[in-house]
């Protein structure tokens, strides 16, 4: 191939890639909560972004303990109920209401032992403090890409339509 075809190419796949998120998103927003003990933490999350509709959404941070978590370690498919108490000490993910969740955690016992994975619940043991930030000028929208890349539900970012 021609290298200045080549690099033409490159270009504009570049700047068609760019121009799939250049939105505005200087409107980004904070939603907080506080949850309360024994309520499973991915369902106020789930129901939170839903009441809200929130569209494109991540956290931005959590404190808090439960006395419960359930994941998915890396690479299995199996799902694990862990005994706490624990602290939660990382929950990050991005959110929709549309296009689903994809939150991981990082939670250590008494003795400091951390584990982590693909959360999918979790028993509040005295609180969780909950920080959501919302880009309204953005849409999460999640798309099915087939095995070898992953084989998974993965994200795509969209432009939000007014």
């Amino acid at each position: 191939m021609n290298p200045n075809l080549s690099f033409l190419l490159v270009v504009l796949v570049a700047f068609a890639y760019t121009l799939a998120y250049d939105c505005d998103t200087s409107s980004a927003k904070l939603v907080a909560a506080r949850f309360k003990p024994h309520e499973d933490l991915y369902q106020k999350i789930d129901d939170l972004v839903k009441t809200k509709h929130l569209h494109a959404a991540y956290i931005a941070t959590c404190v808090g303990s439960l006395t419960q978590a359930t994941i998915r370690f890396a690479n299995q498919s199996d799902l694990t109920t862990l005994q706490g108490p624990f602290e939660i000490t990382s929950l990050v993910g991005t959110l929709s209401d549309v296009g689903g969740h994809h939150i991981h955690i990082t939670v250590c016992d008494g003795a400091g032992k951390c584990q982590g994975g693909h959360f999918v619940g979790g028993l509040i043991y005295t609180t969780a403090e909950l920080v959501i930030g919302v880009a309204p000028d953005l849409a999460f929208v999640r798309e099915y890409v087939p095995p070898p890349d992953s084989g998974y539900e993965e994200l795509v970012v969209k432009c939000a339509t007014p």
